[in-house]
């Protein structure tokens, strides 16, 4: 190997060098993953505990929901037609004078 190949060598070698980084940028740049996994961790488990409590609210909430659907069902079966019963009433009443006209 010539001195001009040994200095071609060289001269990579220190271009390489100079573009890659330094072992406290890697151990910087880790650093700051590490730091931003632990917070994305711990929002995770913030926006599970958020999901439970929307989950909850939203079975208490359908539960309540069906409780008056049902509610509702059965007061409209029971419920009073005022219309029929002013006819029942008038019908009722001209009966009634009818009997008195007896």
């Amino acid at each position: 190997m010539t001195d001009s190949d040994q200095k071609t060598r060289l001269n990579r070698f220190e271009d390489v060098k100079s573009k890659a980084p330094d072992l406290a940028t890697i151990e910087r740049k880790v650093g700051l993953v590490i730091e931003l996994v632990a917070e994305l961790r711990k929002e995770n488990q913030q926006l599970r505990s958020s999901i439970q409590s929307v989950e909850k609210e939203r079975d208490s909430l359908t539960a309540r929901i069906d409780g008056l659907e049902n509610e509702l069902a059965r007061a409209r079966a029971n419920g009073r037609d005022r219309t029929k019963e002013e006819t029942i009433r008038k019908k009722v009443e001209g009966l009634l004078q009818r009997l008195e006209e007896l």
